[in-house]
């Protein structure tokens, strides 16, 4: 019985048929140099009793991933593609060669468009972010910097309004996760009078890296302005932020408005949607914001 023994080893005979159609006219027409090629990649992949293929590498997927999805997008090349696979699979005499050959590589191709399609939905790059969660052989950093807070969010604990926690993310981890926090605005200058350590958790699905970290500051007081900045004070501190709490009459006698978001696309398809939040925001048009997810 032939097998596959990784999916990299599939991808490359699809790298290879690519390879063809990109090349001069000599290959597509000399369907016995197909039929060799197929045949040694074929038999030198899929026997049983081969030792272990060579671990896929992150650079590795990213390529053939790449050319995958390049030759999904091309209509051409999918179309020369998809003629070399018939013409290698054709002329290759061994049955056993030519059903391994039909039967994966034909799939592989059918499903290559659906596949780029279905994928551009969700929120992946790719080909790095599809090799980071499906095979998994990549990872994706989450920061730009190593210990510098950064993707700072604020969020309510509960129904003590007189609380607020705060989450960022850092690359690596700090000796400490610390808000610092007093009545003020953008432009007071630290270190503020109150502050709060905190606690890190992670984790690594779809190849992340790096460290979350949250805080909660307390004692706040109703419809108050406040400054503040989160971090550590060897890795580094945030630039300062603020917020305003909650009226204690709001929802009842006071407006309360809300923007509930959900969905938000990725990438520059979801660039409008934040902007229009950040202008009713600083227009103070806006409580807060729900995300449904």
């Amino acid at each position: 019985m032939f097998l596959f023994k990784s999916v990299s080893s599939l991808l490359i005979l699809l790298l290879s048929a690519a390879n063809y159609a990109s090349a001069s006219s000599a290959y597509s027409s000399d369907s016995s140099i197909i039929a060799s090629r197929f045949k040694d990649l074929v038999s030198s992949k899929s026997k049983s009793d081969d030792p272990l293929p060579e671990p896929l590498t992150c650079d590795a997927c990213v390529f053939i991933v790449g050319i995958a999805q390049e030759i999904a997008e091309n209509k051409t090349t999918f179309a020369e593609v998809t003629q070399i696979v018939e013409q290698g699979c054709t002329v290759i005499d061994d049955p056993a060669f030519k059903a391994v050959c039909d039967g994966l590589l034909s799939g592989l191709l059918a499903l290559l468009p659906f596949l780029d399609q279905q994928l551009r939905t969700l929120a992946w790059d790719i080909p790095l972010g599809f090799c980071a969660t499906f095979f998994p052989v990549c990872t994706i950093p989450c920061c730009e910097t190593d210990t510098v807070p950064e993707q700072l969010h604020l969020s309510f604990t509960g129904s003590d309004f007189s609380e607020m926690g705060i989450s960022w993310t850092t690359l690596n981890a700090t000796a400490t996760s610390i808000v610092q926090w007093q009545v003020g605005d953008e432009t007071s200058q630290p270190p503020f009078s109150n502050s709060a350590s905190g606690y890190t958790w992670t984790y690594t699905f779809g190849g992340w890296l790096g460290v979350l970290h949250m805080s909660v500051m307390t004692g706040l007081v109703p419809s108050t302005r406040y400054a503040y900045r989160v971090g550590d004070p060897t890795g580094g501190w945030s630039q300062v932020y603020s917020f305003r709490t909650l009226d204690p009459q709001a929802g009842t006698t006071v407006p309360l408005n809300i923007a509930q978001i959900g969905d938000a696309a990725y990438d520059s398809n979801s660039d409008v949607t934040y902007q229009s939040l950040t202008q009713l925001a600083l227009q103070g048009q806006i409580d807060f914001v729900m995300h449904i997810g």
